[in-house]
């Protein structure tokens, strides 16, 4: 069976340990997507200062959080809901269901699927929708005044 050219394996856990650790020698704030299963959550969530879980706003996703929320390390934890004010489930409903403070909804983005495959994810940053809750999530951390 022929393997997929757009699927890459994932890399070796030491690799991803080691640039893990780098980066938190060398900088105040990284961000990782450890990832909802597997290596990420054995090993790179015991690693974290703060675990940001993000899950869409439907009862699917709600469901597959309080999984998720069960194999992290006892740290830090708040939710971001991916969704618009018309989708399915409240925000604040999953967060309280989940007992985790709610720290934002991230917008639904037109061409999110694109910009990744075209390498241009960046440039959706450029949206107020985006800085704003970029601008929310690092005042979490105290990285802006």
């Amino acid at each position: 069976m022929a393997r997929d050219p757009g699927i890459r394996p994932d890399p070796p856990a030491a690799a991803v340990a080691a640039v893990v650790d780098a980066a938190r020698r060398s900088f105040e704030l990284i961000l990782v997507d450890i990832g909802r299963t597997g290596e990420g959550l054995a090993t790179l969530a015991w690693d974290c200062d703060r675990i940001l879980l993000l899950a869409k706003a439907n009862l699917k996703s709600a469901v597959a959080a309080t999984r998720v929320l069960s194999e992290l390390p006892p740290i830090d934890t708040g939710l971001l809901v991916r969704g618009t004010i018309a989708t399915s489930v409240d925000a604040t409903l999953i967060a309280d269901s989940l007992g985790l403070p709610l720290l934002g909804v991230l917008p639904e983005m037109r061409g999110v699927a694109a910009g990744t495959e075209l390498g241009r994810l960046l440039e959706l940053g450029r949206r107020k929708s985006i800085s704003r809750l970029a601008g929310s999530v690092l005042e979490l951390n105290g990285a802006i005044q």
